[in-house]
């Protein structure tokens, strides 16, 4: 029965993922080259919302954990004091998203300039 009607479904959000990777991609490419000032902002954005949301899972762990919760068989306070850590150092410029989507040397260069060479010789 998996292999009737779950696979083909399966396989079918693994391309619709796929496609919309690249698209982003593409997206992120065009961007870089039109408007890269915006871009940098819209992911300096992204940064920063994400950091909130992790701050917000930390203290959600570390009430968690005050109140008895294990994840794993470990507090989940240890899990939210990490997770605070990770966002307070993300939060004094430390790249925690070293290698990601939202790695800041993924942003275009702040030195990128247009140039013109429809004069030269």
């Amino acid at each position: 029965m998996f292999a009737v009607v779950a696979w083909p479904v399966v396989l079918g959000l693994m391309w619709l993922g796929w496609r919309q990777d690249e698209r982003a991609a593409v997206q992120h490419a065009i961007e870089a080259l039109t408007d890269p000032e915006r871009l940098r902002r819209k992911r300096a954005g992204y940064r920063r919302g994400t950091l909130v949301v992790v701050a917000l899972l930390a203290a959600g762990c570390v009430c968690a954990g005050g109140r008895g919760w294990l994840l794993n068989d470990l507090p989940a306070q240890y899990v939210g004091y990490f997770l605070y850590a990770f966002a307070g150092a993300g939060m004094l410029g430390v790249n925690v998203w070293y290698g990601g989507p939202l790695d800041p040397r993924l942003d275009p260069s702040a030195l990128m300039v247009e140039t013109d060479d429809s004069e030269a010789v």
